[in-house]
């Protein structure tokens, strides 16, 4: 199924609510990626299957310093006491 330019833009802003280092256009430099667009896979799982150790990587380390986490609060807490300014308005 081939899907219009304008298709592709909403399924593209859809994706960018949920990972906004999202673009369309670099993804499909990305030959899994595009081979499973082509399949008819959706953007957004195409997206996850084919940065999927990246994704990974980018929430463990946002969560590293999360103080809403338990690995967060003990991170912030050692860094603190090594005498390292902390600035939780990331």
């Amino acid at each position: 199924m081939q899907q219009t330019e304008r298709d592709l833009k909403r399924e593209e802003a859809e994706v960018q609510k949920v990972f906004p280092g999202f673009r369309l256009e670099r993804e499909m430099g990305d030959t899994d990626f595009a081979a499973m667009l082509e399949k008819g896979v959706p953007m957004r799982l195409a997206y996850q299957g084919a940065r999927f150790e990246t994704l990974v990587k980018e929430a463990r380390d946002r969560a590293e310093w999360d103080p809403r986490t338990r690995r967060g609060r003990e991170e912030i807490a050692r860094q603190a006491l090594r005498g390292r300014h902390i600035d939780l308005r990331k």
